[in-house]
């Protein structure tokens, strides 16, 4: 009766056993199931093209009879098409060099405009630009000397503030030099480098300056309206002196240069106005097993292909060879180490 009653003991207890380890089993198998199925998304971010566009313009009264008046307007409107179009959004102003009387206000003065891509249609665009540029650019009311750096630095800190992480396009549109007052010992292109990029927080990525003047002639090239289509005779290029301070800021910040009495808006290259860099890395806050990793990369529940990556274990990182494209959605699936 007595080993009966041990063998009915062991029994149950070999039962109670074999339930613990069953359960054990499936814990395991539990954990094992969760650590498979841990993931984590990332939405890539949406870059959009803001754009904060500052013409300034020489407007002194040479400008108003110039024999090149009708091109340098046309080829102005085409360059603002290509502006309009590198862009979703923007905010656009003109001043002048001006420090006589417009001292960096916007224009027109009576009643200044900011023009916005949700300004009608594009060809109602053009049309007001095209307005703004004949009233601003050419007129006679101004000082004797261009001080276009000058200006420019008023308006950014009063009537042309620059919006924070928005790339900002300078343009400056004249037949002279600039004769902006800078302090002792500096150079008027390092002095004014330094305050424009101030405004973007010394990021280069966020200012771009864009020079449209006069080229200086080539070997045994003569005077004439095809290359000075302003002032023909004793400009500032062709003189003593010429310092050519608005190619030298454009070389110097990043930007482009255009001659003034060319086609310059299509020489002029507008890439890298998408200034902020879609990132590559995605950083990881658990430490996984590599070889479980698993991407996948889709756009409205469509896979995107052609990506490929990889995995910096210094760093715990999923790197992609090439930015997945803006609104993406990255799934990464491990088993955690």
């Amino acid at each position: 009766m007595q080993k009966l009653i041990k063998s009915s003991h062991f029994s149950v207890f070999l039962t109670l056993l074999g339930l613990v380890l069953l359960g054990l089993s499936a814990c395991s198998d539990k954990t094992q199931l969760l650590q498979q199925n841990s993931s984590v998304s990332f939405n890539q971010d949406f870059n959009p093209p803001l754009l904060d566009i500052l013409w300034v313009l020489d407007d002194r009264s040479q400008f108003y009879s110039a024999p090149g008046r009708a091109n340098i307007i046309e080829e102005a409107k085409k360059f603002f098409t290509r502006l309009d179009g590198s862009t979703t959004s923007y905010q656009m102003g003109f001043i002048t060099a001006d420090m006589l009387n417009a001292q960096g206000r916007l224009q027109p003065v009576a009643n200044p405009v900011i023009l916005r891509k949700s300004v009608g249609t594009l060809e109602q665009r053009v049309n007001l630009f095209s307005s703004l540029l004949t009233q601003v650019a050419f007129n006679g009311k101004t000082g004797g000397l261009n001080k276009a750096f000058e200006a420019t630095q008023i308006a950014l800190n009063s009537s042309f503030r620059p919006r924070a992480n928005v790339p900002l396009v300078l343009v400056f549109m004249s037949d002279s030099d600039d004769h902006s007052q800078v302090p002792a010992g500096e150079t008027a292109v390092s002095y004014y480098s330094r305050l424009f990029l101030a405004k973007k927080d010394n990021n280069r990525e966020l200012l771009k300056v864009y020079s449209i003047n006069y080229e200086r002639l080539a070997a045994g090239q003569t005077i004439n309206t095809s290359n000075r289509c302003v002032t023909m005779y004793n400009a500032e290029i062709d003189l003593p002196g010429f310092q050519d301070r608005f190619f030298q800021l454009a070389q110097n910040v990043g930007g482009d240069i255009g001659g003034i009495c060319s086609a310059f808006s299509s020489k002029i290259s507008l890439q890298g106005l998408k200034l902020r860099t879609l990132p590559k890395r995605f950083k990881l806050e658990t430490i996984v097993q590599e070889s479980t990793l698993r991407v996948y990369v889709s756009i409205n529940g469509e896979e995107v292909t052609g990506l490929s990556w990889t995995f910096d274990s210094a760093t715990n990182e999923i790197v992609f060879s090439e930015a997945p494209p803006e609104g993406a959605r990255i799934d990464v699936t491990y088993l955690a180490r």
